[in-house]
């Protein structure tokens, strides 16, 4: 633990009680490479998201419903509090918690790894703190930078040329110039694709949109397209990006996902703050080329998973490392780019984590297997789906009353009817009702009922969830997974989940139709209209 060790002997030095370390990078990426991630490095924890609040005796690692399991396995205990977030409680809301009872406290973060919004908002709460901020993060080594190259993915998958979607943009601004620092939102805008980053079709760059032109500041080789991203954009190392804001203008800046460092360089000019970016709102309602294209895409993760299930219920003596491998070469084999975040393979009572890292554990017969995964192929779009299934014979009892709750939440999110004004948290309740009213004592529905999908594996908005930001409005073309789950420690878990979008009639329609596992199904446990949904969804 010299990490942390080393961040508590520059708290003395610089005189401060806190120092809140981020999981994230400039870009506030949720997939970063750990020798990138400073948490790792001072907690252990391995998972995607969740920040480490370290005092001088004390540190408190924030994590979801997804990792309440994984952190306790992974953190060293002696060293980290572990902070299981409930279902409505954000991060941010928990270190206020912690630190509002406290009085002439200074704590330190590394303004390029926060949001401004986020900032903000832990300003505006803890008005006691003093916020001491640093431009490099004391955390990590310094690493050399991997030279990337970008593609450009064909039209007939993005159904729109960059210089369309940037003359949307622009006639919309309101303003001078409008930065983007979020990477999916600068991959849609440019149709642009990269292999660099893991987890992630995106490339490393920032953008500024003005009224005549967009110029993308990126170290990543685009130079070869020329003018194929289109005839209104220019590329400029990323380097230039901070020369080029000394300029004042008036600007529009997105507040939850620009960082804190970047908003600081812009204090000089008239400033327009929004917290939703207009490409997000844009890139989250698919064309109708997207929406055929990621059906392709999705039988292909169909094909795939089906293809593993066999394998897996063939084979003797395998482990969750060697299904975790044939996942990823069955992937190759559809011609995958890549996978889109880090498969999970788990058995017999491992399935209870939620977000699982496979280990060397034989998968033995008569054991119930959870699989994870998905992957991104030429266009860009990440794919995503978990089966649920029992390799052998002979599921107990409690296995079919768990996997048949949670089948008829997922059949009650798929059939919802939707009006205009429905919301994601309308939907979550419609599917959560339902799952907790069948689960068994101590199985808990531990996290969110659905995330959008797009460029990104988990992609906003849309958000299928209870909390807060549950309120957005559900539009035609919007993609987004049905995922219900229950778990309990010590014994099992089961999620099943599948891709849906919605039509213009406000119909759910899957993207993903892989079949339920028929030996986990009680079929006593379902109404006459769930069993024909369930054999019409077989048929598929």
């Amino acid at each position: 633990m010299s990490k942390l060790s080393d961040l508590r002997r520059l708290m003395v030095q610089e005189n401060l009680d806190y120092f809140l370390v981020s999981s994230t990078d400039e870009y506030l990426n949720e997939y970063v490479p750990l020798c990138e991630n400073s948490r790792y490095h001072i907690t252990g924890f391995k998972g995607s998201t969740g920040d480490v609040l370290v005092g001088i005796d004390s540190a408190f690692l924030f994590v979801d419903g997804r990792y309440h399991k994984q952190a306790d396995e992974e953190v060293y205990q002696s060293l980290i509090d572990v902070v299981k977030l409930e279902m409505a409680q954000t991060q941010r809301k928990a270190i206020i918690e912690i630190l509002k009872a406290k009085d002439n406290v200074k704590v330190g973060i590394v303004s390029s790894k926060i949001s401004y919004f986020t900032f903000k908002e832990l300003q505006k709460e803890l008005k006691n703190i003093e916020f001491v901020l640093f431009d490099e993060d004391p955390v990590q080594d310094v690493f050399q930078p991997i030279k990337a190259n970008a593609y450009l993915a064909k039209e007939k998958f993005t159904g729109m040329s960059a210089d369309k979607k940037l003359f949307i943009i622009q006639n919309e601004m309101n303003t001078d110039i409008l930065i983007l620092t979020k990477l999916d939102e600068i991959a849609y805008l440019t149709n642009c694709r990269s292999n660099s980053i893991p987890y992630s079709s995106c490339f490393k760059a920032k953008a500024i949109i003005e009224r005549e032109k967009c110029t993308i500041f990126t170290n990543c080789q685009l130079h070869k397209f020329g003018g194929k991203i289109g005839k209104n954009f220019e590329v400029l190392p990323e380097e230039d990006f901070f020369e080029y804001l000394k300029i004042p203008q008036k600007t529009k800046v997105i507040s939850s996902s620009i960082n804190l460092r970047t908003y600081k360089a812009l204090e000089h000019h008239e400033l327009k703050e929004v917290k939703i970016s207009p490409i997000a709102e844009m890139k989250a309602v698919k064309n109708q080329n997207e929406i055929e294209y990621m059906k392709k895409c999705f039988k292909k993760t169909d094909k795939v998973i089906r293809k593993v299930q066999k394998w897996i219920n063939n084979k003797s003596n395998k482990t969750q490392i060697d299904l975790e491998k044939r996942v990823e070469q069955m992937f190759k084999r559809q011609w995958a780019k890549g996978l889109s975040f880090k498969t999970i393979a788990a058995s017999d009572d491992d399935t209870s984590s939620v977000h699982f890292t496979a280990a060397s554990e034989k998968i033995i017969d008569n054991t119930i297997v959870l699989l994870d995964c998905g992957g991104y192929f030429d266009g860009g779009y990440a794919t995503d789906i978990t089966q649920t299934f029992f390799v052998g014979d002979k599921p107990k009892i409690e296995h079919k009353i768990i996997y048949t709750a949670v089948l008829k939440g997922f059949l009650a999110g798929v059939n919802c009817k939707l009006t205009k004004n429905a919301t994601g948290k309308k939907l979550d309740w419609a599917v959560r009702k339902i799952v907790e009213k069948h689960a068994l004592e101590g199985f808990k529905f531990s996290h969110s009922t659905g995330h959008g999908i797009g460029i990104l594996v988990h992609e906003s908005p849309p958000f299928i969830t209870p909390s807060e930001s549950g309120e957005c409005i559900l539009k035609p073309n919007m993609c987004f997974s049905i995922e219900p789950g229950l778990y309990k420690d010590g014994e099992f878990g089961v999620r099943i989940e599948r891709v849906v979008y919605i039509d213009e009639n406000y119909k759910i329609v899957p993207l993903s139709k892989a079949p339920f596992d028929e030996k986990l199904i009680n079929y006593s446990m379902l109404s006459e209209e769930e069993i024909e949904q369930v054999k019409k969804w077989q048929k598929q």
